[in-house]
């Protein structure tokens, strides 16, 4: 992967590296260590990422999740530990976001109770899928759930100053910029925080579904949110996009002011709105 790095004094500098990974581009900024930690600590990010590939992209025929929804219709599946710690996280979150983040919304079936059709048992580490049709989506979680994860490599290797994006609709901020305080991405100060973005940023674009009715949502418009964890502001994000004015006040009411600081809608205009918290 190509990297550019600058001296910023005798001893550390700052290390710029970009790649394709997760059907987008990864951008991540390193700073304040020597030129070898931070290429290392690249490294062990670009690894982590394709582990979580492999555990979770629905279009990898090699992946955990891909195998999962081709026979989980035909018998219980024995799962690893973490995907099984991921899908019990989702249906959580499809909970707390009042039923508006959904991971079976790709599913052929459009039946009310989807996630209903998703028996997973803790003890035998098992997810069985009760009716045919059912496909598990985790691309409105696991990008944020990797960042969770790049968080971790970060303290590991004592870097305290980072940025990370994931397709820039995912971004983990740590610490500071080397020119100034936090780091400024899109117009907002990030200090220690995951901003994460879902929505239609053409009006071409369509590609996050409406879990009522399993039908694509259109308009040029985005929702943002900035969250401490990128897996809980991966799901929020995706889910107030999709949600009701009167769903979307049912949603908030379940998460903490702690864990939502900025909520903004974009719309065609591009006027931000700032919704109730």
């Amino acid at each position: 992967m190509p990297d550019i790095f600058r001296q910023l004094n005798a001893d550390n500098g700052v290390l710029y590296t970009w790649y394709e990974a997760m059907h987008t581009r990864i951008d991540l900024i390193l700073c304040d260590r020597s030129e070898n930690h931070c290429q290392e600590t690249a490294h062990q990010i670009k690894q982590e990422i394709a582990r979580q590939e492999k555990i979770a992209d629905r279009f990898n025929p090699d992946s955990e999740l891909y195998l999962l929804n081709r026979t989980a219709c035909l018998h219980p599946v024995v799962v690893s530990e973490e995907l099984f710690h991921i899908l019990s996280d989702c249906f959580d979150l499809y909970e707390r976001t009042c039923q508006c983040f959904d991971i079976t919304v790709q599913s052929t079936i459009q039946q009310e109770d989807r996630v209903g059709c998703v028996i997973m048992d803790q003890d035998q580490q098992t997810v069985y899928f009760s009716k045919q049709g059912i496909t598990l989506d985790l691309c409105g979680y696991i990008k944020g759930y990797t960042l969770d994860k790049i968080r971790t490599i970060l303290k590991e290797q004592s870097i305290q100053d980072a940025l990370i994006s994931l397709g820039t609709s995912s971004v983990l901020a740590i610490g500071n910029h080397p020119a100034g305080k936090g780091w400024m991405v899109n117009e907002v100060l990030l200090t220690d925080e995951v901003l994460t973005t879902s929505g239609n940023n053409r009006t071409d674009r369509q590609h996050i579904r409406n879990p009522r009715n399993g039908k694509f949502i259109t308009g040029q418009k985005e929702i943002s949110v900035i969250t401490p964890t990128g897996a809980e502001g991966e799901a929020l994000s995706t889910a107030l996009f999709a949600a009701t004015p009167a769903e979307q006040s049912c949603i908030l009411a379940n998460f903490s002011k702690k864990y939502v600081t900025t909520c903004n809608l974009c719309t065609n205009n591009h006027d931000k709105h700032t919704l109730p918290l």
